[in-house]
């Protein structure tokens, strides 16, 4: 009896001490950006799936606690007035878990953030790879950049060989697309290569861009700011006898603060370019002495628009809605390198974009949904009325042929949600779209004339003469859909597991549906200042909407391309004229999903604070990608076909491969506490066998000569973006890039094989065994911040200020040239046609309030 009365009591008190030890507390600190203490924020503890809220605020020290927390999975939320939402992830198990730091950026209602001790999370999370790339507002605006084109500065932190036919990935606000269109002002902050497996996304991370957007607050702010360039400041363009007109304006403005309630929140940005840029002629003619060096007159204007309202409607579900349009205006486009000023036509553009978002905490999970709006309409050029003539590798003159106009309106609906369950975060979604496509194809209808050379081009010797005839109309519609879920499991505190799968399905013509398995795995041994990553997955590529339109257009029937081997000049009609047989396109029946396979392993380090270096290897494989291939090449040197009725058949098909193997060095953080930057080496390889989706090889009956150096392939690349603070409210921005040279392809300029196509290379030469030059520039921006308030302190650029701003594009004035001249026949064989902009200066003011 009393061995029982003892092991009940012991059974008890056991009991009562792991209760007790599975109730911890929770607690902290709230600081602002300058580390500050957030006085009187609340602090609420929402269990997950629900419980009653635990909810304090924080004291005249910025400290909380939360008391008696049973073990298991909360969301911790900080609301303060005048600044962002953050909401917190964490467990509570038998022990208590460490304090946390939350620091709290200036703004409005905010998507959830995440934010973990003094780190954005723990390094076995999958999206803290070290070489990860963010930019916030802040940062950006201390980068040099060219105008409002963002874009142009991201881009040099992508992995172009995992690019596809559509370019690079962009995600704003969660929703895909390929354009990052917006003004700088508009942009709370970019990510490159997060998480690069995600199976949330269609392409891995070096080649995804993820974009937030900027919202209001709490409190009326804004920017009005001025950017202005002249030639007088600039250096002379390597290829141009004299220094050519080149000016810029930009006026840029923005506001925001509190809409009806404190609720709601509302931003606005307004822009607007003018460049006044010069296009440089270099081509060789017959006219004078046979050098042709000028500069065109090539005006631009683009105007940007952007509207956003956020309402909170309570602590667990807030809206937003944005709109943003984009409208340009060009002026002498086609003009520049071998095309002569008489190629140049007029462009217009305009893109309007409407997403409606819902973002909810419910009892278990959280659930985002998404509605996106687009329509996009755009014109190029006008119908000719008489041929262009093309000499390879001379130059290009005559009325351009560029007639196309396209109108497209898309509709997306997406919605993803994530589940926090123990040692697990399963995050899962899908997305329907579908887009309306009218199209006008009306180039080329005045004809081209192509000559081999320039004693061709003398003894009016042309090799072809191509023309289009028919209906250049076309309208069709496109939908696509995808699904994923990922589970990223927290085996123990060193180690994670992510394993997600995401399925794509595009309707016919598409490939149809592609599964793509993805994992990776994180291990952070010990003080976790050593992060091993490894990581595999499969990803997938769409057909374009140009090609099911061209095949759609060039059915033989509705619009037929037509040409004339050996035709007189300039009258084309003769006997060759009377029996034309057109080209054709076709999508192949059968066509399968491009599949790239990516796998890599990387070693990252801790070396201080928040400063990591990273080695990192990185294999891609391409199979089934897609190339065009001609079904009816010449069976002979007479020229005849297999099928008579057609002269190529060109086959959108998916036969295509790439090779890639990339080595890089990366370098995130502070060298001291004045500069902070990201420095990345790669050597890379990547050989495929095609250029284009639309380029026919030079001969279709060999296509293992097409077998070489992606066009994109650079053996070396560094890149370096990073701010130094010199004091005195003096920061300089620098973006530096070297690179070695691109290949590029040689051919013969004659038609040899009377396919039809001026490809052709000398014999044993495949595809881009050229050479091209190294390139190299760094771009430097100085700011100086003139505090409006004494009390701004060492922040005065987060207060009411004026900012002067002096922006050196190529500093140094390196020479890059590009586009070299790859036909044996031409007078500039081997040598360079374009050169990047020499140095140019642009000065700019900003008021802040």
């Amino acid at each position: 009896m009393n061995t029982c009365l003892l092991l009940l009591f012991g059974t008890l008190a056991w009991a009562g001490t792991a209760e007790a030890q599975a109730r911890g507390q929770v607690h902290g600190t709230v600081v602002d950006e300058t580390h500050g203490a957030i006085v009187r924020a609340a602090v609420t503890l929402i269990g997950i799936p629900a419980g009653t809220p635990k909810q304090t605020h924080t004291d005249g020290a910025g400290r909380f606690a939360v008391n008696d927390v049973v073990a298991g999975d909360y969301v911790l939320r900080v609301v303060a007035a005048g600044f962002q939402d953050a909401d917190l992830t964490l467990t509570v198990g038998r022990e208590a878990p460490p304090p946390v730091t939350i620091t709290m950026q200036v703004g409005g209602l905010e998507e959830q953030v995440t934010v973990v001790g003094s780190r954005a999370g723990p390094p076995t999370r999958a999206d803290q790879n070290a070489d990860a790339v963010g930019l916030d507002r802040d940062f950006l605006g201390q980068l040099p950049l060219d105008g409002n084109d963002v874009m142009a500065l991201v881009s040099t932190l992508l992995a172009p060989s995992a690019g596809g036919i559509d370019g690079p990935s962009v995600i704003i606000d969660g929703v895909e697309g390929s354009a990052l269109d917006l003004s700088a002002s508009a942009i709370r902050h970019i990510t490159v290569n997060r998480n690069p497996y995600s199976a949330e996304f269609r392409r891995p991370g070096k080649d995804r861009v993820e974009v937030a957007t900027e919202h209001g607050s709490r409190k009326v702010r804004g920017t009005a700011s001025f950017t202005g360039r002249t030639a007088a400041l600039d250096a002379r363009n390597a290829l141009a006898q004299t220094k050519a007109a080149d000016t810029k304006q930009l006026v840029d403005g923005s506001a925001g603060g509190p809409l009806f309630s404190e609720r709601a929140v509302f931003f606005v940005n307004g822009s607007w370019l003018r460049h006044d840029e010069s296009a440089i002629v270099h081509a060789r003619t017959l006219t004078g002495s046979g050098f042709l060096d000028d500069s065109v007159s090539a005006p631009k204007d683009h105007l940007t628009s952007y509207g956003r309202v956020d309402f909170k409607t309570n602590a667990r579900h807030s809206v937003m809605g944005r709109y943003d349009a984009t409208a340009d205006w060009a002026t002498n486009r086609g003009v520049g390198g071998v095309h002569l000023a008489d190629q140049a036509y007029d462009s217009t553009e305009g893109k309007h974009r409407l997403q409606v978002a819902s973002h909810d905490l419910l009892a278990t999970l959280i659930n985002d949904v998404r509605l996106n709006v687009e329509r996009h309409d755009k014109r190029d050029g006008r119908r000719a009325t008489a041929p262009a003539v093309i000499v390879h590798g001379a130059f290009t003159g005559g009325p351009s042929q560029m007639d196309e106009s396209s109108s497209q309106t898309e509709l997306q609906l997406q919605e993803v949600g994530t589940i926090f369950r123990g040692a697990h975060t399963v995050r899962f979604g899908a997305e329907a779209r579908i887009k309306r496509v009218d199209r006008v194809a009306g180039s080329d209808f005045g004809g081209t004339f192509e000559f081999a050379s320039l004693d061709q081009f003398a003894r009016g010797t042309p090799i072809l003469f191509r023309i289009a005839r028919g209906d250049p109309n076309i309208d069709f519609s496109q939908r696509t859909a995808f699904g994923f879920v990922q589970d990223e499991i927290h085996v123990r505190n060193d180690l994670s597991l992510v394993v997600g799968m995401r399925e794509d399905w595009q309707g016919r013509p598409g490939p149809g549906v592609h599964l793509a398995p993805r994992a990776s795995l994180t291990w952070a041994p010990g003080n976790q200042q050593t992060v091993l990553r490894a990581g595999a997955g499969t990803f997938s590529d769409r057909l374009s909407d140009g090609a099911i339109g061209r095949a759609g257009l060039f059915d033989g029937d509705r619009l037929r391309e037509l040409v004339i081997v050996s035709p007189a000049y300039p009258d084309p009609s003769g006997p060759a004229a009377q029996t034309l047989i057109p080209n054709v396109v076709r999508i192949q029946p059968d066509l399968r999903s491009p599949e790239l396979l990516q796998a890599s392993v990387a070693v990252e380090r801790e070396l201080w604070g928040k400063t990591r270096v990273s080695l990192d290897y990185t294999m891609l494989r391409g199979s089934h990608l897609f190339r065009s291939r001609d079904l009816n090449p010449p069976l002979d040197m007479t020229a005849a076909r297999l099928d008579g009725a057609f002269l190529n058949v060109a086959q959108i098909e998916t036969t295509a491969a790439l090779r890639s193997d990339a080595l890089t060095l990366g370098f995130n953080g502070q060298v001291t506490r004045r500069f902070t930057g990201v420095v990345h080496y790669t050597w890379s390889k990547t050989v495929d066998d095609t250029s284009s989706l639309f380029d026919l090889p030079a001969d279709s009956a060999n296509l293992a000569a097409e077998h070489g150096p992606a066009d994109h392939d650079r053996r070396h690349r560094l890149r370096a973006v990073g701010t130094f603070t010199a004091g005195a409210g003096v920061r300089l921005g620098v973006l530096a890039t070297v690179e070695s040279g691109a290949p590029f392809n040689i051919t013969t300029g004659f038609d040899q094989n009377r396919d039809g196509v001026v490809r052709d290379r000398p014999l044993g030469v495949t595809r881009n065994s050229g050479q091209g030059p190294g390139q190299a520039q760094i771009d430097l921006r100085v700011t100086k911040v003139l505090p409006l308030r004494p009390s701004a302190g060492k922040h005065p650029d987060r207060h009411a200020n004026v900012q002067l701003t002096l922006d050196a594009f190529n500093v140094f004035n390196a020479t890059n040239f590009s586009d070299v001249i790859g036909v044996q026949t031409s007078p500039l064989f081997g040598q360079p046609t374009k050169a990047k902009p020499a140095r140019t200066i642009q000065l700019s003011a900003r008021y802040r309030f």
